[in-house]
């Protein structure tokens, strides 16, 4: 058990420093971080009900999946539950039923739904952590993946989007772990799994796109990739059916999702005034990363020449990109750049172990991680506090409720106010007088 201990010091240590930030960001079941985060949960509701989508041109496989599963449990349960009761109904109506009944219920109340979901994130993103820490090992032994486990831990946005009903996380973390995949198995097989891995990862967010030149550099660096045309066909081919398999109804609505993202993403005017680099340096805490990142990839081109200059090229085009960048979706739409930082990072170490000789690599490269990685974590802790300043507890709608007297004016600010879901009381007195058997007399009187 101790020598088991040892080995995976590592990967527990940042695994427990992610999950207890990521817990910090953790919202109360009726407070959504985003007001978004309603409408991707309620796309899973969409697909049980037959509906199209309401984010068809942002997949969201996952998320829209576990939205489903989520309404099938429920429907099941209130079948069951129909059956043994003692209500005479056809055997033919009670799935009917007992699926509009299931529908309405999730929708008066879907702080269930949001915690779900949100926890199944929260799981994947340490599955993220899991697949960075072995890609860094890869490079760099274990400062390697001290370095990029420790960055998919602590840094800011990693933690924020990692609790959150949304499909960002899941697509960042399945990349990464498909990268994972790629690099630490072996056979002919990996191919298969990380293309599933990468093609569910488009399927969540079709931007991850932008990742596929990272992939194809790391299918050149890879030393035991003797055939690597063979062996991209076969990822390609899984990550297609994947990708259709999981979010087909972003291929039956092609044209009008194209339309949407060129129109949302490329012509769309911005919300941002300032560039991207900025807050990727400073907010994420990165600054010192892509200082690092820089000063190992230079030493690694000393080894390795082509493939290392490019990595630099590379990086120095994202750097680019995030300068000229103003999207107003901000850095959660940039997803490519962190999962570049990650895998990069590892990469980079090995460069300044290099350089170290081998008496010096493990002391230098360990303390170039811990500098690295002090001030992002900082940054999440310092967020953390901000997001939990800005919840709004259930229990203020009922102090509104118990205590403000009917038809007075209220106000509402769109400052740092989260919108808070409707509790089950505050619902069943919301849909009262619209949900009983004479409602639509009354209506009429």
């Amino acid at each position: 058990m101790t020598q088991l201990l040892r080995r995976h010091a590592v990967l527990l240590s940042v695994l427990a420093v992610g999950l207890g930030l990521r817990m910090l960001f953790f919202p109360p079941s009726y407070v959504p971080m985003q007001e978004d985060e309603v409408s991707y949960a309620a796309d899973g509701l969409l697909l049980l009900e037959g509906t199209p989508l309401g984010f068809k041109f942002a997949p969201g496989a996952v998320t829209t999946w576990a939205g489903f599963a989520y309404g099938v449990a429920n429907w099941v349960f209130n079948i069951v539950s129909a059956m043994g009761s003692r209500i005479e109904l056809d055997a033919l109506l009670i799935p009917l039923i007992t699926l509009d009944q299931t529908l309405f219920d999730i929708y008066a109340d879907m702080s269930g739904l949001h915690t779900v979901i949100a926890g199944l994130v929260l799981v994947l993103s340490l599955v993220g952590i899991y697949g960075a820490t072995r890609i860094g090992r890869y490079f760099a032994d274990w400062p390697g993946a001290l370095l990029a486990g420790g960055l998919t831990a602590v840094v800011p946005l990693f933690c924020w989007i990692g609790v959150q009903s949304r499909p960002y996380s899941p697509a960042w973390s399945l990349t990464i772990l498909s990268i994972a995949v790629m690099l630490t198995c072996s056979g002919s097989r990996r191919w298969v799994w990380a293309g599933l891995m990468f093609g569910l990862a488009l399927a969540s967010r079709i931007e991850m796109l932008f990742a596929i030149p990272l992939i194809l550099w790391l299918m050149w660096v890879m030393s035991d990739n003797q055939d690597p045309v063979r062996s991209g066909a076969r990822m390609a081919a899984a990550a297609i059916l994947a990708f259709l398999v999981s979010a087909p109804w972003f291929i039956t609505h092609l044209v009008g999702n194209v339309r949407k993202m060129v129109t949302v993403r490329i012509l769309g005017e911005s919300a941002l005034e300032a560039s991207l680099i900025g807050r990727f340096m400073m907010d994420e805490g990165l600054g010192i990363v892509a200082i690092v990142m820089l000063v190992g990839l230079l030493f690694r081109c000393r080894i390795d020449r082509w493939q290392a200059w490019i990595a630099l090229a590379y990086v120095l085009f994202l750097g680019a990109e995030l300068l000229t960048s103003q999207t107003s979706g901000g850095l959660r739409h940039v997803g490519h750049a962190f999962v570049t930082i990650v895998v990069v990072s590892g990469y980079a170490l090995a460069g300044i172990q290099h350089v170290s000789g081998k008496r010096w690599a493990i002391p230098i490269s360990v303390m170039v991680v811990l500098v690295a990685l002090c001030l992002p974590f900082a940054r999440s802790l310092s967020m953390a506090r901000e997001s939990r300043s800005g919840w709004v507890e259930h229990d203020a709608v009922g102090w509104i409720e118990s205590n403000v007297p009917e038809g007075s004016p209220v106000f509402l600010t769109r400052s740092h106010t989260r919108v808070p879901l409707p509790t089950k009381a505050s619902a069943d007195r919301l849909w009262g007088g619209a949900a009983h058997e004479t409602a639509w007399s009354e209506k009429l009187e």
